[in-house]
């Protein structure tokens, strides 16, 4: 498997524990990425928009 890298992209998931979801997250940011976990009730945060393109 290759590195990648996360690098500047934001990942924003539940709040709620699961292992599967905590690894990704985990894995995300190791590549660099921001991982945002966001619960029920959450102040929206302007993040900025990337194309995947």
């Amino acid at each position: 498997m290759t590195n990648q890298t996360t690098a500047g992209i934001n990942l924003i998931i539940s709040d709620k524990p699961d292992v599967e979801r905590d690894a990704l997250a985990d894995a995300f940011a190791q590549g660099g990425g921001d991982v945002h976990r966001l619960g029920r009730f959450w102040n929206a945060r302007r993040f900025r928009r990337v194309s995947s393109n």
